[in-house]
């Protein structure tokens, strides 16, 4: 082939390339391996007139990365392999590692399968930026000055989705993980957030951190999908000297807010946002050191002042979440159900708040609630915890009328400090075991119901119920069991405080309770004949005063359950407290239902908990403690019987 040949195919092939690129339908894929291929794709998608996919072949990536929206698209960025195989983006503690500039356009970034890690930024987001230049999102009204076609493209805010991303070892001033603002909708999935920590510029004269921002995200969003995430311990700071005794870095470790649908009273819930399966856990004081990260800081300095900060609306749910080891100032959850979540372990000094005028506290576990020991320099500058409510809960306030609280089957055990109900609530079938304050539980508001419940009090009332500003409260105290631990004396079980419109108190079991209700009738005072108060377990033991003792009026339907999941009347009547007695259940090895635990049962049990895999029947992610117990039931020959008991020391021997 001569010279002129050649010349004229190259430059029929460069046009061939470059009308690709300017076509306006088009989609591009992107196939890059190495970070100046990925920064010239990632320049070029930002004006080629079309979608654009980036597939990063698996390796290491290092620099700083920036797409400038020129028109509106979606940019898909994933690692290339077998699924498996990711891609590193490493900002080798320069600059951030990756950030995106919508401008006034609308751009719906899919990030998959890749590390974000080392970014460091004196602005916002340290691993992944998707803000405008001056560090926050241009609204859509804030673009008068753009062209008429370009207001036409931008009827809609854009969009962010995660999924099996790792945001670590990351620093800024705010969003050092994953700063992102005006979306309409955030999906993150199956992503990891791990060591991001706050950066202190060196050279400034003064270094002591300003306290503000979030550490390892924050999004603004009209609408949240938030699934199976793990966000772990906030990082050490990056450079800068040693803060002072007391000082916390970042005002919180996590933001999730929900930008215009932030209000309550949101018609409709079409589109819900959905905070579910995540794991919290590790994020206090003692905080991981990384690279380039100071390495001698102490539990006196906090790295963030308050844990998480969810600000929902009615169309919110938490839901399914674990939230363990956590240490700061507060946790704050604004949504319009919280249920299926697991507390534990957390140490706060301004306490666990939930807000909402209609919102439902369902099925929750919190355990092992506290405020820090007097030897923790840090608490003192977080602030002080509020009235000794280490759980607060606020329905519209305690002069509301149009608006109600339902909080129900939830289990609060070893909590340092008390339960706060303030609005009108139901309070139903909830149990309360060693809560640490005057009141156990303290609720005001101008309509109360308060039913089969079951309080192990260790304090000196166990059920407060404040009317005294509330003139036209009504209030019904039925069916629940509120009674003193072993070695707790004096104190009142039932206390109302002031005088409202109306008060009941009927058909509960309790030792003590103030005087002068408008109706009182049909309570007990006799032991109840809890079954363990040593281990908080307050199911009621075989030939109870409490079972079968309760009465309906028509508060039940039948579809209604107790905290452990039956039916809530079994055998023809109510039973009084939290817990409906029924020794039916089968252990979830028995998977012929014969009540015996044969040695074949039990290793496919016990496979599947080793291996973690999920159990046919419930609780479908298999307790340790139900596979001890089934191995114990074999070891005594198998056969067993169901004593109506919390699980899984419901199931003993038939000879027992």
């Amino acid at each position: 082939m001569n010279r002129a040949l050649k010349t004229k195919m190259g430059i029929a092939l460069l046009f061939m390339g470059l009308t690709l690129f300017g076509a306006k339908a088009s989609a591009v894929t992107f196939n890059v391996s190495d970070a100046a291929e990925f920064q010239a794709a990632l320049t070029t998608a930002g004006s080629n007139g079309g979608d654009d996919e980036i597939v990063l072949a698996p390796g290491t990536y290092g620099g700083n990365f920036k797409y400038t929206a020129g028109e509106s698209a979606a940019l898909n960025i994933r690692a290339g392999g077998d699924g498996e195989e990711r891609a590193v983006l490493d900002g080798e503690l320069r600059a951030y590692v990756l950030k995106i500039v919508p401008g006034c356009y609308r751009v719906d970034l899919s990030l998959e399968r890749m590390d974000i890690i080392n970014g460091k930024s004196e602005e916002a987001g340290g691993g992944l930026a998707f803000v405008s230049e001056d560090g926050a999102f241009s609204a859509i009204l804030e673009c008068d000055s753009q062209s008429g076609e370009t207001q036409v493209q931008q009827e809609s805010k854009s969009s962010l989705t995660l999924k099996k991303v790792v945001l670590k070892n990351n620093y800024a001033k705010d969003g050092a993980g994953l700063k992102a603002n005006g979306l309409s909708l955030a999906d993150i999935s199956e992503t990891t957030f791990l060591g991001n920590g706050y950066y202190i510029n060196p050279s400034l004269a003064v270094n002591n951190p300003g306290g503000s921002g979030a550490a390892h995200l924050d999004i603004q969003a009209d609408r949240f999908i938030f699934d199976s995430n793990v966000l772990a311990e906030v990082g050490l700071p990056y450079g800068g000297e040693i803060p002072s005794v007391g000082s916390y870095l970042f005002n919180v470790a996590i933001v999730l807010g929900l930008g215009d649908r932030a209000s309550f009273g949101v018609e409709g819930c079409d589109s819900r946002s959905v905070i579910k399966g995540n794991n919290f856990e590790g994020i206090g004081s003692t905080s991981v050191a990384r690279q380039g990260a100071a390495t001698s800081y102490t539990q006196e300095v906090i790295p963030h002042r308050n844990i998480l900060s969810v600000n929902g609306n009615d169309c919110t749910e938490v839901t399914n979440n674990k939230f363990k080891s956590l240490e700061g100032g507060r946790i704050e959850l604004t949504a319009g159900k919280v249920s299926g979540n697991s507390f534990e372990n957390i140490v706060l000094t301004q306490g666990l708040s939930f807000s909402g005028p209609n919102s439902e506290i369902v099925d929750n576990t919190f355990e092992n609630f506290g405020f820090p020991n007097s030897s923790v320099s840090w608490a003192s500058d977080l602030g002080s915890q509020f009235e000794g409510a280490v759980i607060a809960l606020s329905f519209g306030g305690p002069m509301s009328t149009d608006s109600r609280g339902n909080i129900a089957r939830n289990s609060f055990r070893n909590i340092k400090g008390s339960v706060q109900l303030d609005g009108s609530v139901n309070l139903v079938g909830n149990v309360f075991f060693n809560l640490e304050d005057r009141c156990s539980v303290t609720l005001q508001g101008n309509s109360l119901e308060v039913r089969n419940n079951s309080v192990g009090r260790s304090s000196e009332s166990g059920f407060c119920i404040s009317v005294s500003e509330l003139p036209n409260a009504e209030v019904e105290v039925v069916n629940n069991i509120v009674w003193p631990l072993p070695n707790t004396t004096g104190g009142i079980d039932i206390e109302r405080i002031g005088y409202g419109l109306q008060s009941t108190l009927k058909n509960n079991i309790y030792q003590t309770a103030s005087e002068l209700w408008d109706v009182s009738e049909g309570n007990i005072q006799a032991d109840p004949g809890f079954f363990d108060t040593e281990t908080g377990d307050l199911h009621v033991v075989e030939g109870s005063i409490a079972i079968n003792a309760g009465i309906e009026d028509g508060f039940f339907t039948s579809s209604d359950l107790d905290i452990d999941g039956n039916a809530r009347v079994l055998d023809g009547a109510l039973d009084i407290g939290a817990f409906e007695r029924s020794v039916a259940a089968l252990h979830p090895a028995d998977t012929n239902g014969d009540s015996t635990i044969s040695g074949s049962e039990f290793e496919a049990y016990n496979s599947a908990w080793r291996n973690n895999e999920i159990w046919s029947v419930a609780p479908e992610t298999i307790p340790v403690d139900f596979v001890t117990r089934a191995g114990y039931l074999l070891q005594k020959g198998g056969a067993y019987k169901n004593i109506g008991v919390g699980r899984p020391a419901t199931w003993v021997p038939v000879n027992d």
